[in-house]
Order: structure tokens, then sequence, then C-alpha cells
């Protein structure tokens, strides 16, 4: 649905879709206030499943991932915790090694986080006092992105009987 409204270009002598032109939320729905969704996403969907279950049409696909442009679907979406296991076992050869390699140190009150180095040589460092931090290993630190990754923003369903009227004005216009 997306590419019949794109603008078309010429490349080695074919006409093809223009995918360089970018789209703007803002220039879908305009300023109402509540345009967007929070979204939790299901272990094991993807953008297809999302958009069939929220939309009502898997072709949708798109507008799941309109609005969520810092997510790439193939390497940041959320995995399954078998997946995320598998993974772990392949950067780390094992999940035993994967939760007992500490990556930083974060503080028990503060949004602060160090390095394992400065931690390790906080003897030297007179503003570090070890039982302010606690250690996080790889795999708590990847369950955490990855449950991050489960949050994502989604146009609101109202809005998408009008997104093709306003994508086709939008690149006319343009």
């Amino acid at each position: 649905m997306l590419t019949t409204h794109l603008p078309r270009t010429t490349f080695k002598n074919q006409t093809i879709v223009d995918i360089t032109k970018g789209i703007r939320i803002g220039d879908i729905v305009g300023n109402q206030v509540y345009s967007m969704q929070d979204y939790s996403v299901p272990a094991g969907d993807r953008p297809e499943h999302v958009a069939f279950n929220y939309y009502d049409d898997v072709s949708l696909a798109w507008l799941v991932l309109l609005p969520n442009v810092g997510l790439d679907p193939y390497y940041e979406w959320t995995l399954t915790q078998r997946d995320l296991e598998s993974w772990l076992k392949k950067k780390y050869g094992s999940i035993a090694t994967a939760q007992s390699t500490i990556l930083f140190y974060e503080h028990s009150s503060k949004n602060i986080t160090i390095s394992a180095d400065t931690y390790n040589h906080n003897t030297t460092l007179t503003y570090i006092t070890c039982g302010d931090y606690s250690q996080v290993d790889a795999y708590t630190y990847y369950d955490r992105v990855n449950e991050n990754n489960r949050h994502i923003k989604l146009i609101d369903k109202q809005f998408v009987g009008t997104i093709p009227v306003q994508l086709k004005n939008l690149f006319n216009s343009n």
C-alpha cells in the first residue's frame, strides 16, 4: 500500500519506486494529541503479526515500523526467550558465560554506570563506593534490551482509513 503512493524515479532505464522520500508521522496524522498508542509486542510476534492483531490487516506491517524508525526490524525487534538465549550462546559460547561476563556496574540509586575496569580499580578512586554499585552481566543486560524493544508506538487505528489519502496528498504535493 505504501509504495503505490511513493513517487517514481528512473534507475538504469527502469521506472522504480523512489524509496528515498521520507515520511514523518506528523505529515500523516497531523498534530493529534492521541494519535500514537503504546503497544507491547507479545513474545514471538513480528511486525506482520502486530499489524494483523492491531489493525486487522497484515499488509500494514510497514505502518507498525513507521513510528518506530530507530528500531531495526531484523536486529532489534524483540526476541522470544528461546531466540535470545540462542543468540547469547552464539555470542558468548554458553548461557553460563553470558551470566558471568560483567559488562558494567550500575549505581543503586543514581543513574550512573561505570565500566568493569573502573570498578575493579576503585581502590585508587575515592569517589566510588563499592557497596553503591551492582554488577550487570551480559545475560541481564541483553534481556533488558530485549524487553525494552518489546515496547513500541503505533499510529492509532482511527487514522488508518485516512492514511492512503494523506500519503497521496503528501507525495503529490512534493
